[in-house]
């Protein structure tokens, strides 16, 4: 995963300005608000194989790790170009020491890891190469070990990836690890107007700072230790919201008049809401008694934070939250949780790494369950209004964060939100069976839609098998979510032709095994013969013929055709349409025969490769047609065979009748073509009889 830094959240959603140097002006937060609420979620197909879906808007998640505008005062002006140029740390100003270690030391295990397969992948490979070469073993088994050695290949490519990932995540994370270092030796005032540790500091205790009857005190406190880098705007907000709804008793002076006639001054106790102290309060004086002052980023236009004066005021306070304050920690928790549906971004990335930080040292008490029960009781009526006053609901404090959203627009936020602290807690081992508990929970609940619609929005997080969760919702949910789930994996085949065999070896282990009867196939079984059937028949329509015999193929089966795998990837298409549930599923979509179907799809792919042109392919796809060839023979029995060569037979004599036919009319383009085609199919009949020859029958 990538490492995180002080992003926006989305482009909708941000209210921090580009920097100086992008040389744009950031829009305002009205322009972005409206454009949040005009964000749709990925249209679906309108008919189950077709219509390219429309690409989702940039995910809040999606944008969590990248770095934020902001930089650091100590950086030069670009304008200085005489100064000496100083390093620049501003992608690590924000990060947490603590959570990086964790990170660093799961990067390395997984690296460990996947180098240990890569060797045993290595030994195996070497192991079929003196397997392939003995010519004491039989043709049929040396052409086994050239499919399992493709496959090992394939396997190691794909692991020298994950490696490659792993070793540049490692990289990162210890050059920030050492700029963390350097701020705390070299810049210890890099924010505020401190230039080195002062005696102040030393004597400065978390327990001298935090005063069990100060309830304000301890609330700002708690604000500058888990949600730092706030603009006071935001600092106050949030401290108000973790006020509501306590109060504290305080004496009311009024006047009375006596029997007598006289007038006298008394005090009486009174609850007064401690928002409206903070409100009325002297917050300079407050932050003054918590060491906290504001900081101005001079390089970002005078954006303003309010920060410690000493660096090591926030580790103190959060240790000692920890070890010595857990119930007033959780307590705070239990409110501070739902700012990750503030419309700060500041605000909702800080909730959303204290809420992992939380589920690590405690997965049982901060994990799912209150996921879960904000989906169950904020979604399902999300697009009603909410009530600013009302405190009929579990959650009022959370109403008042949704009503700030327009109707239509909630649940689509809630989605959203709960996504990105998923990509979060993905990142960490021990948090992803809290993950996986969540999505079952939801399931056992039939809340199918909003599995589907965080789903989504998690199809390019890491550690996260959006296909695992279709499957189930292809299975176990109702006949509308099993519809959109297809479309929606139908879209993924769409917007992933680079890596379509990936998700193609994934989903073909949802095929039902070949001996098992039509009537006992599953939902997902259904879906995934249906899939493939269709994705051929949609892109053979809409491949334009000025790309029939273009080599690399713009075809996307057939694009990413190249090396040591293609054998193993014309496999799985050839195994996939010979499925015999294919004249099953092949009922329900076209009003054709398996025969016909396969016949025809295949001259159409042998045409594709060679071309219109009357010229001879392109070496490389001569290659793959011949291999198409070779693995049809391999996966298929002499009677199937036969029917096809009988289909192709039929086939040339009908193009004849079109050509003849074409050649009256005096279209001569179309004559061309159709004279073309017949002499491909019985070029692939000829060819297809040759190799019948030379391979085995399959059994």
């Amino acid at each position: 995963m990538t490492d995180k830094k002080n992003a926006d959240l989305t482009p909708e959603e941000s209210q921090t300005p580009k920097s100086s140097e992008s040389g744009q002006e950031a829009p305002n937060q009205e322009a972005k608000l409206d454009a949040e609420n005009k964000a749709e979620e990925p249209d679906a197909a309108k008919k189950p194989a077709g219509v390219n879906a429309k690409k989702e808007s940039q995910d809040f998640f999606e944008k969590i790790h990248q770095k934020s505008p902001r930089q650091d005062s100590h950086q030069p002006s670009s304008k200085n170009d005489g100064d000496e140029q100083k390093e620049d740390y501003s992608d690590i100003l924000t990060e947490d020491p603590e959570l990086l270690q964790t990170k660093l030391k799961r990067y390395e295990n997984d690296h460990k890891q996947k180098h240990n397969e890569y060797n045993i992948l290595t030994e195996n490979i070497g192991i079929l190469i003196d397997s392939i070469h003995d010519d004491r073993r039989s043709g049929l088994q040396k052409d086994k070990d050239s499919k399992q050695r493709a496959e090992f290949e394939q396997q190691k490519e794909s692991i020298n990836k994950d490696i490659e990932k792993l070793e540049n995540n490692i990289h990162l994370i210890k050059d920030k690890l050492a700029k963390v270092e350097t701020l705390k030796s070299k810049i210890p005032g890099y924010k505020g107007e401190v230039t080195e540790l002062t005696k102040e500091d030393e004597n400065i205790s978390a327990n001298s700072l935090f005063v069990e009857n100060k309830p304000i005190k301890n609330t700002v406190l708690y604000v500058a230790t888990f949600f730092p880098d706030l603009n006071p705007h935001d600092f106050d907000r949030v401290v108000s919201f973790l006020l509501e709804e306590q109060t504290t008793t305080v004496m009311v002076k009024s006047q009375i008049t006596t029997e007598h006639g006289e007038i006298r001054l008394i005090e009486a106790p009174k609850e007064k809401p401690l928002t409206e102290i903070w409100q009325e309060s002297q917050h300079d004086q407050v932050l003054d008694n918590c060491y906290l002052n504001s900081v101005y980023l001079e390089d970002l236009s005078q954006i303003q934070i309010i920060d410690f004066n000493f660096l090591s005021l926030r580790d103190k306070l959060k240790k000692y939250f920890k070890k010595k304050l857990s119930l007033y920690l959780s307590k705070q928790f239990n409110r501070s949780r739902f700012l990750i549906f503030s419309l700060s971004i500041k605000v909702a990335i800080n909730a959303i790494y204290l809420s992992v930080d939380m589920a690590i040292s405690s997965p049982s008490a901060y994990g799912e369950d209150w996921l879960f029960e904000i989906i169950v009781g904020f979604t399902e009526k999300a697009n009603y209004n909410i009530d600013n006053d009302s405190e009929s609901e579990p959650e009022p404090q959370l109403n008042r964060l949704l009503a700030e959203i327009t109707p239509e627009k909630r649940s689509s936020f809630v989605f959203n939100r709960v996504s990105s602290l998923i990509v979060e807690m993905l990142d960490y081992s021990q948090l992803q069976d809290v993950v996986k508990n969540f999505f079952e929970k939801l399931m056992l609940v039939k809340r199918y839609d909003a599995v589907l619609g965080i789903v989504k929005r998690l199809r390019s997080a890491p550690q996260f098998d959006e296909l695992y969760w279709i499957k189930q919702l292809l299975d176990r949910g109702d006949e509308k979510i099993r519809s959109d789930a297809y479309k929606f994996l139908y879209s993924q085949l769409e917007q992933n032709s680079s890596c379509i065999y990936e998700l193609l070896d994934t989903i073909k282990a949802w095929l039902p095994e070949r001996d098992r009867t039509p009537k006992t196939y599953s939902q997902s079984n259904q879906y995934a013969l249906r899939l493939l059937v269709e994705y051929c028949s949609e892109t053979i329509r809409d491949l334009d013929f000025k790309d029939y015999g273009c080599w690399p193929s713009k075809y996307p089966l057939f694009a990413p055709l190249h090396g040591s795998s293609i054998e193993s990837k014309l496999e799985t298409l050839v195994t996939w349409i010979f499925h015999p549930g294919l004249n099953y599923i092949l009922k329900y979509i076209f009003d054709t025969n398996t025969t016909q179907f396969i016949g025809f799809l295949v001259a159409e792919w042998f045409t594709i490769l060679w071309g219109l042109e009357k010229k001879e392919p392109e070496q490389e796809a001569s290659e793959v047609a011949d291999n198409l060839i070779r693995q049809i023979i391999l996966n298929t029995n002499r009677s199937q065979q036969k029917e096809l060569v009988e289909f192709w037979t039929t086939l040339t004599d009908n193009l004849l009748d079109e050509t003849e036919f074409y050649g009256e009319s005096e279209d001569k383009k179309l004559r061309k073509e159709s004279l073309r085609r017949r002499n491909l199919v019985k070029q692939l009949k000829k060819q297809f009889k040759a190799f019948q020859k030379n391979i085995p029958v399959a059994k």
